[in-house]
């Protein structure tokens, strides 16, 4: 896997340097103002708005506007004039877009279809408003629209049963995006799903549709939907267009977009090629983006229309922590500030020595330790690397190491450093966060203040890092077969596929790996007696990396026949039938991913690490346990983020106890990536079939719109991946073989919808909206165009089949969606649309609940091949074993059965499938949403929201299995100690009843906590408004002001919901009358643009700024609460951002 390396400051600053000699350009006087245009007698008088004989550029745009309005064709030379299209049903019809209101979709039905036709919740947002406002990605886009949450403010981070916080932003901030407080949305591409981020250059527009969708999506989330429309090579108009981008913060954006038709009408070809480097706040951080693609359409005949188009995307990004990290230097500072020797072992606070000798469980270390620190338990068993400034100063053990006593499978062992004696006291241990209190306490608190931590300058996550690389390939074929005014047929063939490569290491605040929680540095002396170098400085530490290497391939077939039936427009009786719309399509879906799990570790032999050990999930010495220094030792405060470096690999000294020659030595080991064996490949195949039938009835005033929809669902995974002999490097060549059949599954879901315009074309409303005046108009005007409407969608996710702790299959999680209001408009000007919803997402498996269940069921089995040295099964198949060595592994099965009190087929079917458990949530709410153009210079949209979002049905499985598993665990005698199991401890894994209490009951009685209650971060209230105004429309005399556009919006989002407070008398139960809030919050965005013509008027020049958040100086904001009102996250809000865009035409 190859790297892009970070470039020099001076490379990174030219795209910026240009864009402000472009700038000074533009405001010189070599800029020149069109050339005016000359014009008959009656249009002079009527756009001639500065009496200079002329009509200058803004005149003419104002002439050709109300001229469009009008539907009255602008005069052009023969050269110039483009003739009548006809458009396809699978495209929609731009022309149909005023300002910021766009009238059709293809998201409702599949096909261009009105959105006044149609009872989904669905909004679309138009290419100038993504201009006016600087939009680039799904999270700018989220920030105006109704229902929806983006990054701008919206934080997704996961407290996991552990109390790690997985900070979602910094690790995919494409899908770290919420609608309708259920999840993220599903992504799409001119229907097509993708993987990859759209870009606003390359799309046309973006469609919204809010709840499950089943025409669209029968497949996947239920919160809603982005489908972006692509943009295509024009066959009419030949244009070049050059944009450059730069902000505050020092990021840089290039755009080239050239459309050139090779045959006039028939053959176009487009390229277009975008850079784009994100400068964040937090340092070292970047996100360096590049992308090219390549467009053609062909029109080989009249009614054929051939479009192809291939992209390439590239991102390699570095991204800053958008949370705040953990704490465990304050409570170490109120402790007393104790220090630790560790060659002696003896603890030193405020001038009182105390000796604490090493235990095995943690629970009495800690006792004599006292406040402030904590044995770091198992993790001993890493070497700990310390790292500072991408260097690797020291790497030692954590402990004192010995040599392993004599056993039949290694009767001459050898000194090892992967080897603690019960006496080896000498030893490393660190800060301990404020300690959690009771079970509702999911996490630690984050450290809140600025002078220990200054979250406008370090990125505490910068060791973590990832490169995505794409290429998509899309073909689609239309074909009209009829097209006269009373029946259309027409057919379309589309292909799209997507090839993944990408590669990530996840080291701090990513759940499996390590919580992003900053220590101090307390050893004064080593293990090994020397001086500590790093005495007093602060760290974060990090498990070892999560290293992933993927290549996801997905294509995907579609074919859809459309047929259209007019009857409206006759003359006769027939015009009573209506409209009728019928489309049928098939689709064909297959992927395969490929995700490889890498380690770094020791990848040399030694003698303590001969060939062919397993390293990925063997010797814990090899795996790393990281501290990444990010201070010196004055002030207790971080100074800078950790080294952004690529990998760790390389030679360097291991310093470690031989306990045979009685002295620490340093011996050079090789630091490399090792792979993980398992199941690392799946297949998943799709097929569908559906239909969507669509009648207006009634001379329009009912529309109706039925979907039915099947897929078939098949899933298998590859054989599992094996190694080489070398115990490192993976054989890809093991996992090429599929053993086992597919898995199907299938689903049907439907869509029924109602529009009802009952006040349709009645000639009483009609005359007097048209032709009266006032008042009454517009209540005849606004009665007219009522529509009533009603939507139920349904959605399904397939998934692999699972069971529960009782052996009970699980079903497909599924989501129910209904929508029912009203819209109107007036003059048409205003459009209005009142939308009221109930959205559930059923049968989840997403959360703790299957982890925690996984958990549960680990205490007795050996299910998903866990090591845990405490399990029940594994301890009495060996304790069975070594009493009766003749039995076959059969008898063995058959006696640990007994004594595990279950019938002996059980042990086999715990193994049969993974083991998942489930959940519900629901939506419901109200959508107002707006758009209003009061005239040609102006346009305005707005929305209003309102959504109530709780977890239901938490599953009682895991209480019902514990119940019934207790009365066995507390008995079972091990016959090889006379000791209880249940609190006998195996190896370094500890005893069963403490991975109980610490990772079963604890997180299972905080997730039953929450059932019923808000989810986190949930505000009830949201609006939006934003609006553009040309200063034309005043009428000024200024040439300069007549070309300046300015927009603003206004975003206000209220209170929300981080917690609860516990009951008074009950501290392991949440009080829901008590809620504990974060205060509401107003945004603010202005925009200015100056449009002008350069170079004798063949360059149009667009000049914008805009100012994002206009005076937030940034801060902090609590997303989080302990249950007794402490909040424990807060994202980080970062300062104002001030965009300056410059765009040239021709």
């Amino acid at each position: 896997m190859t790297t892009t390396l970070p470039k020099s400051a001076v490379t990174r600053r030219l795209p910026l340097a240009a864009a402000g000699v472009l700038l000074v350009v533009a405001t010189s006087p070599f800029c020149r103002a069109a050339q005016a245009a000359p014009a008959d007698p009656a249009t002079l008088a009527k756009y001639d708005a500065n009496k200079n004989g002329v009509l200058d550029p803004s005149e003419l745009a104002t002439m050709q506007a109300d001229q469009a309005a009008k539907k009255i064709p602008v005069e052009t030379t023969a050269a110039n004039s483009n003739p009548v299209v006809e458009l396809s049903p699978f495209e929609v019809q731009s022309d149909t877009e005023k300002g910021y209101y766009a009238a059709n979709t293809l998201s409702g039905t599949r096909i261009n279809t009105k959105l006044e036709d149609i009872g989904a919740s669905i909004s679309v947002v138009t290419k100038q408003q993504m201009q006016d406002f600087a939009m680039l990605d799904i999270n700018d886009v989220f920030l105006y629209e109704a229902s929806t949450e983006g990054t701008g403010t919206y934080t997704d981070v996961v407290i996991d049963r552990n109390g790690v916080a997985t900070d979602n932003v910094a690790r995919d901030p494409n899908n770290a995006n919420r609608v309708r407080g259920i999840g993220p949305a599903n992504q799409a591409i001119g229907n097509f799903q993708t993987s990859v981020p759209f870009d606003p250059a390359m799309i046309d527009s973006i469609e919204i549709s809010r709840g499950p969708n089943s025409s669209i999506w029968g497949l996947g989330n239920g919160s809603g939907t982005l489908n972006a429309i692509p943009s295509a090579a024009n066959v009419q108009r030949e244009s070049t267009n050059v944009s450059l981008r730069t902000d505050n913060l020092g990021s840089v954006r290039t755009v080239l977009d050239l459309n050139r038709p090779l045959i006039r009408n028939k053959l176009a070809l487009r390229a277009m090629a975008i850079y784009q480097e994100d400068e964040f706040v937090r340092q070292p951080s970047f996100s360096r983006t590049n992308r090219y693609s390549g467009m053609v359409t062909y029109k080989p005949f009249k009614n054929t229309t051939i479009r192809g188009a291939f992209e390439h995307y590239e991102n390699y990004a570095r991204r800053p922590n958008a949370i705040l990290p953990r704490d465990a230097i304050s409570y170490w500072e109120q402790s007393g500030r104790p220090t630790w020797n560790a060659a002696t072992w003896t603890l030193s606070r405020q001038g009182v020595d105390t000796v604490v000798p090493y235990a095995t469980s943690t629970g009495p270390e800690n006792a004599l330790l006292g406040a402030g620190v904590e044995s770091i338990g198992t993790t001993l068993a890493r070497s700990i690397l310390f790292v500072d400034h991408g260097q690797i100063p020291l790497w030692t053990t954590g402990y004192i190491s010995g040599i392993p006593a004599p056993s039949a499978t290694n009767p001459n062992p050898v000194p090892t450093p992967d080897f603690h004696p019960t006496n080896g006291n000498q030893r490393f241990i660190e800060t301990a966060p404020a300690p959690r209190v009771g079970p509702l306490a999911a996490t630690w608190t984050s450290i809140t203040d600025r002078s220990v931590y200054d979250w406008s300058g370090a990125n505490i996550g910068a060791a973590n890092w990832q490169q995505n690389k794409t290429r998509s390939y899309t073909a689609q074929l239309e074909q009209f077969f009829i097209n006269t005014p009373r029946h259309l047929l027409a057919a379309q063939l589309g292909w799209h596929r997507e090839e993944g490569d990408n590669y990530s290491r996840s080291f701090i605040g990513t759940s499996g790996s390590a919580a992003m929680i900053v220590y101090m540095d307390v050893t004064t002396t080593l293990p090994d007696g020397r001086p500590n170098p790093f005495f007093g400085r602060p760290y974060v530490n990090a498990l070892e990396p999560g290293i992933s290497k993927s290549q996801p391939l997905t294509e995907e077939y579609k074919s859809q026949l459309v047929y259209r039936l007019t009857l409206s427009k006759e003359k006769n009786w027939l015009r009573w039938i209506g409209d009728h719309t019928l489309s049928g399509y098939n689709e064909y879906k297959r992927s395969i991913r490929q995700s490889y799990a890498f380690r770094d570790v020791i990848v040399d032999n030694h003698a303590w690490l001969p060939a062919g050990s397993a390293r990925y999930g063997g010797s814990t010495v090899a795996r790393g346990y990281y501290r990444y220094y990010i201070g010196d030792n004055k002030g207790d405060d971080i100074d800078y983020g950790p080294a952004a470096w690529d990998k760790v690999s390389g030679t360097h000294n291991l310093r470690w106890y031989n306990a045979a020659l009685g002295q620490w030595v340093d011996e050079a080991a090789v630091i490399g990536e090792a792979a993980g064996n398992g199941v690392r490949v799946s297949a998943n195949t799709i097929k569908t079939v559906g239909g969507v039938l669509q009648s207006h009835l009634l001379d329009d005033r009912v529309v109706t719109t039925f979907g039915l929809r099947k897929d078939s669902n098949f899933n298998r995974n590859a054989a599992p991946l094996a190694l080489l002999p070398d115990g490192i490097t993976p054989d890809y060549s093991s996992d090429d073989t599929w053993p086992n059949d597919w898995f199907r599954r299938d689903g049907r879901t439907k869509t029924a919808e109602v529009v009802a315009r009952p006040f349709r074309k009645w000639s009483f409303l009609d005359r007097r909206a048209d032709s009266g005046s006032g008042f009454v108009s517009h209540v005849a005007d606004f009665v007219r165009s009522l529509n009533f409407y009603y939507n139920r969608s349904d959605s399904f996710v397939p998934q692999t089949i699972a069971q529960n702790l009782n052996l009970k299959l699980l079903p497909n999680p599924t989501s129910v969606g209904k929508d029912y209001g009203v819209s109107f408009g007036l003059a048409d000007k205003l459009f209005v649309r009142v939308n009221f919803y109930d959205n559930g997402q059923i049968n989840s498996r997403t959360g703790d609940a299957g982890t925690i269940a996984t958990r549960a069921g680990r205490i007795d089995f050996r299910f998903g091949g866990n090591n845990d040295q405490f399990n029940l099964q594994r301890q009495a198949a060996a304790w069975v074993a070594a009493a009766n060595p003749a039995f076959t592994q059969d008898q063995i099965d058959a006696e640990v059965a007994k004594v595990m009190q279950v019938p002996v087929d059980r042990l086999a079917q715990m193994n049969a499938y993974p083991i998942a458990e489930t959940s519900d949530v629901t939506s419901k709410g109200q959508e107002i949403e707006l758009t209003y153009n009061p005239n040609r210079y102006w346009t305005l949209r707005g929305n209003v929201s309102h959504e109530e979002v709780v977890e239901e049905n938490v599953t009682p499985g895991i209480q019902e299995y514990v119940d019934s598993r207790w009365a066995v665990w507390t008995s079972v005698i091990d016959p090889r100690t006379n000791t209880p199991w249940w609190t006998t401890r195996y190896g370094s894994a500890g005893t069963a009843e403490n991975f109980y209490n610490v990772n079963v009951v604890g997180p299972y009685k905080l997730l039953r906590a929450t059932e019923g209650k808000s989810r986190p971060q949930i505000r009830q209230w949201k609006a939006n408004l934003v609006t553009n105004y040309a200063l034309r429309g005043l009428g000024l005399e200024n040439k300069w002001l007549q070309r300046v556009s300015l927009s603003g919006a206004v975003r206000w989002e209220s209170n929300a919901g981080i917690g609860y407070y516990a009951y008074d008398n009950d501290p392991n139960a949440y009080d829901p009358s008590k809620v504990i809030y974060d205060k509401a919050h107003l945004y603010c965005d202005l925009g200015v643009s100056y449009r002008t013509k350069i170079y004798r008027d063949r360059v149009g020049l667009t000049v914008q700024l805009n100012a994002r958040n206009v005076g937030e100086n940034g801060r902090i904001q609590p997303v989080g609460a302990l249950p007794n009102g402490v909040p424990h996250t807060f994202r980080i809000v970062d300062p104002q951002l001030f965009i300056l865009t410059t765009t040239f035409s021709l």
